[in-house]
């Protein structure tokens, strides 16, 4: 027998809307330190900045932790006790870093992707939102974790 929360689970991100974002924080691979900056600090819901290419395709995104652990070591470089000596030498960069400089590879979803795999790529890659795309890799938004399990409970399951 199947329980709600399973049916719930197995069904598409299509099927339920309101958890679309479709304003996403991003900037271009280009962008500077200073814009990745005021991108988050205009929308820190996701905890991520986007990565697109002239395209609109998604080619990653940066972390907001990475993002603070770079702010740190650039200030403050002695507070920050356990960063790599690649962060310690992207930080020597300063404002020169570019969204390129800092990103890493994005998780990513669809509308075709359950919300089970969408949970799922949020909790592999440790972070709490996903970035939504089309089949082309085009950015379309992005998805949280929080608001689904917010949805999740309101499905009855």
């Amino acid at each position: 027998m199947m329980t709600e929360t399973s049916t719930s689970l197995n069904r598409t991100l299509a099927e339920y809307r309101k958890i679309m974002h479709l304003a996403p924080p991003v900037v271009r691979k280009g962008s500077s330190l200073i814009d990745v900056v005021a991108v988050l600090a205009a929308d820190p819901r996701p905890g991520v900045v986007l990565v697109i290419d002239d395209n609109e395709r998604l080619v990653g995104w940066i972390l907001e932790d990475r993002l603070e652990t770079d702010l740190t070591l650039l200030v403050s470089p002695d507070s920050v006790k356990d960063a790599s000596e690649e962060l310690r030498f992207q930080a020597t960069r300063g404002l020169m870093q570019t969204a390129g400089d800092l990103m890493t590879e994005a998780a990513s979803v669809t509308i075709r992707t359950t919300v089970k795999e969408a949970v799922d790529r949020m909790v592999q890659s440790q972070t709490h939102a996903a970035a939504l795309v089309d089949d082309q890799k085009r950015l379309l938004g992005y998805v949280t974790l929080p608001e689904i399990m917010r949805e999740m409970l309101t499905w009855g399951g």
